[in-house]
């Protein structure tokens, strides 16, 4: 049985830590803000395969937590996304 979000939809079973925006070009960072974010305990993740593979950083590797530990992995909608080169990806 795979994962939901808060609405019930599935959840992408190869969920990345959001990439480092000091490295990415500015066609990557419309690639990142139009895809799907999720926030797990405050860290945002994204899809691998939906990103082109920018980031392969696990959520287990960044916390040390396994991600199916997690209670509840929140869909955040694109209305809320936000990005500037100081601060990277974060959602409001």
């Amino acid at each position: 049985m795979s994962r939901t979000d808060q609405f019930d939809m599935p959840i992408p079973d190869d969920l990345v830590v959001m990439p480092t925006i000091e490295y990415l070009t500015d066609e990557d960072i419309r690639l990142i803000d139009i895809t799907d974010w999720y926030d797990a305990d405050g860290i945002l993740l994204v899809s691998a395969k939906a990103i082109k593979y920018l980031s392969e950083d696990s959520f287990e590797d960044t916390t040390g937590r396994n991600l199916s530990d997690i209670d509840e992995i929140l869909h955040v909608s694109p209305a809320l996304h936000r990005w500037n080169y100081e601060d990277g990806f974060y959602h409001a």
